[in-house]
């Protein structure tokens, strides 16, 4: 049985030095949760547009 993947989205406020979605990928590494496990998108607008764009 494969692991599950897990989806991380988020955008780049102006305050913020990078994405929410990078942000999380970066501590689920330090968690040592495999890179080949975690799919992110910090292009769309909305979370629902990431998933259908990520899991297509």
């Amino acid at each position: 049985m494969k692991p599950p993947k897990i989806i991380m989205s988020g955008g780049q406020g102006p305050d913020e030095v990078v994405s929410e979605a990078l942000a999380m990928k970066n501590y689920a590494l330090e968690m040592n949760i495999p890179e080949e496990d975690i799919l992110y998108d910090m292009v769309q607008k909305e979370n629902e547009e990431a998933v259908s764009k990520l899991t297509s």
